[in-house]
C-alpha cells in the first residue's frame, strides 16, 4: 500500500508541475521623493494587471546600469478551467526594494522589454552623521489605512503607533509629503521624548493618530509611510 501511495504522490508530481512564469504589464510605477544615499533599501511600488484570474503573482526582476534601473514583473500561469479564469483583467500591486543606490542622481526605471522610461527616481546626499541608519527617528508604526469619515465625508489617514511609556510623544504636527507629480503620500511620523526615561517607567500604550487629508487628493495614490528599523508600508488606494 505505502509504494502504491508513493507512485500516485510521484505521479501528481509529474503531471501537475509548478506554473510557468510570464512577463506581465506594468502600467506604473509608484517612485516617492525622500531616499537618500544612505538608505539600507530604496523601494518602488509596480502596478499592473494580470489577462485573467489565473495569473499569480510572482517575483519581479531588476538590473542596475549606472543611472538606469531595468525592470519587468513575472507572474504565475495556470492553465485553469474557462469559468475560474475568465476574461477579467485582475489588478495587482508590488514593492520592490532595489538595494542601497549611494551615487546622488536621478535614476531612470525603465521597462526592460520595451525599452520605456517608467518613471525617475531622485536620490540625494544623506544628512550628516552619516553613521546613523535614518535622520530621524520614527515611530514604531503597527498599522496604517485611510477612510472616509461618514460625518465629514472626507478621507483620512489613520496610523496605529505603540508608545513605549508616557514620555514618548508624536511630533506634530506629522509630515505629510503629498508629491502629486508622483501620486505619492509620504508620511513620516517621529516620535520624541519629552521626559528623563528615570521618570517614565515602561507603561506601554497604543497611539492612534487621524489626520484629515485635503480635497485635491483624488484618484489613485501610494501611501508611503516610513517606520522605524527602514521599514515602510506600501498601499495603492483609489481616492474618492
Amino acid at each position: 500500500m505505502r509504494t502504491f501511495f508513493l507512485g500516485v504522490l510521484l505521479f501528481a508530481q509529474v503531471g501537475f508541475g509548478a506554473p510557468q512564469t510570464e512577463v506581465v504589464e506594468i502600467s506604473k510605477v509608484y517612485a516617492p521623493n525622500g531616499y537618500d544615499t544612505n538608505d539600507p533599501t530604496v523601494e518602488i511600488t509596480l502596478a499592473g494587471t494580470f489577462p485573467t484570474a489565473c495569473y499569480y503573482k510572482a517575483s519581479a526582476e531588476f538590473d542596475k546600469r549606472g543611472h538606469q534601473i531595468f525592470i519587468r514583473q513575472l507572474a504565475y500561469k495556470y492553465e485553469g478551467t474557462k469559468e475560474f479564469c475568465g476574461s477579467t483583467k485582475v489588478a495587482y500591486t508590488n514593492t520592490i526594494g532595489l538595494g542601497s543606490l549611494e551615487k546622488e542622481q536621478t535614476y531612470e526605471v525603465i521597462n526592460a522589454d520595451t525599452g520605456a522610461i517608467l518613471t525617475t527616481l531622485e536620490i540625494v546626499q544623506a544628512p550628516a552623521p552619516l553613521e546613523n541608519p535614518d535622520s530621524v527617528p520614527y515611530a514604531a508604526v503597527q498599522q496604517v489605512s485611510i477612510w472616509k469619515n461618514t460625518a465629514s465625508k472626507k478621507n483620512e489617514l489613520r496610523l496605529v503607533i505603540p508608545m513605549r511609556n508616557a514620555c514618548d510623544r508624536m511630533k506634530m504636527p506629522v509630515d505629510i509629503d503629498i508629491q502629486k507629480n508622483r501620486s505619492t503620500l509620504l508620511v513620516r511620523p517621529i516620535v520624541e521624548s519629552v521626559g528623563p526615561s528615570k521618570a517614565c517607567p515602561d507603561a506601554p500604550f497604543r497611539y492612534v493618530h487621524t489626520e484629515e487629508l485635503p480635497d485635491t487628493v483624488k484618484g489613485d495614490w501610494l501611501l508611503h509611510v516610513r517606520a522605524l528599523g527602514g521599514q515602510s508600508f506600501n498601499q495603492v488606494t483609489t481616492l474618492e
